[in-house]
């Protein structure tokens, strides 16, 4: 009824995010009074405010995240490319990579389809080169390796994607300036987990940026942070097997 009115459309979206997050039951509901298509218009507008495109991938996080169902009645619906499209178009916006790339790894999550479609839409691209234009923003390097974690996950074809744009030497790049950051190490160290499993090209990118020791210098520096061990072992295991 408001399309277009900015001010309304970001107060809505907010409402919409606190009232789906972690909730099944409204998500459903939301999803049968048309969120998605409403969400969707905000998305694929041109020349949209940061406050209204931002609290969009919000809520159609908080949408997605309850469910495989739901991550993939998005995907059927398009949101995949929509945010891709959001990437594409603000490169520059480093709040506005954040929550598409946050929205993006919900998204993906244990959805092949949805991996699918983001990699023929340019999400490898476009995740590495928002790490390398935002170097020095430590929640945005997280947030894109947690992203591309998802994205090339059991799926060669990202993978290969991701070989093309160079990532393992963002994430690495990410793990070098961000050396005491513990989210920039778990999910870098995640992203060069599932980067390198099966695939010899990234593996060898891998071993020629040594990333042995900045795994094993993780693995030492949060002892008691879960998520980093977590991943850095299982980075770690699959560096040694390619050695």
């Amino acid at each position: 009824a408001h399309a277009g009115h900015e001010d309304l459309e970001a107060v809505a979206c907010r409402a919409l995010q606190v009232l789906t997050w972690e909730h099944g039951g409204n998500q459903r509901r939301a999803v049968r009074a048309g969120a998605l298509d409403a969400v969707a218009a905000i998305l694929r507008r041109d020349h949209v405010g940061d406050d209204a495109l931002g609290a969009g991938l919000c809520a159609l996080r908080s949408l997605a995240a309850g469910t495989q169902a739901h991550r993939r009645e998005a995907g059927e619906f398009g949101m995949v490319e929509a945010v891709v499209r959001v990437l594409k178009a603000n490169p520059r916006r480093a709040a506005l990579q954040w929550r598409a790339a946050h929205a993006l790894h919900t998204l993906v999550r244990d959805d092949a389809a949805n991996q699918t479609s983001a990699g023929k839409s340019g999400a490898v691209k476009e995740l590495v080169g928002a790490m390398r234009r935002h170097a020095q923003d430590e929640d945005l390097q997280a947030a894109c390796a947690e992203a591309l974690q998802n994205v090339v996950f059991d799926c060669p074809e990202n993978q290969e994607l991701a070989t093309r744009a160079h990532a393992v030497d963002a994430v690495l790049l990410a793990m070098r300036t961000h050396r005491d950051s513990p989210s920039v190490h778990e999910h870098a160290c995640g992203a060069l987990w599932n980067l390198i499993a099966g695939h010899p090209g990234n593996a060898a990118s891998a071993q020629a940026g040594r990333a042995e020791g900045l795994v094993v210098a993780a693995i030492d520096r949060f002892p008691g942070h879960e998520g980093v061990q977590e991943n850095a072992c299982g980075a770690l295991s699959r560096l040694r097997l390619s050695a």
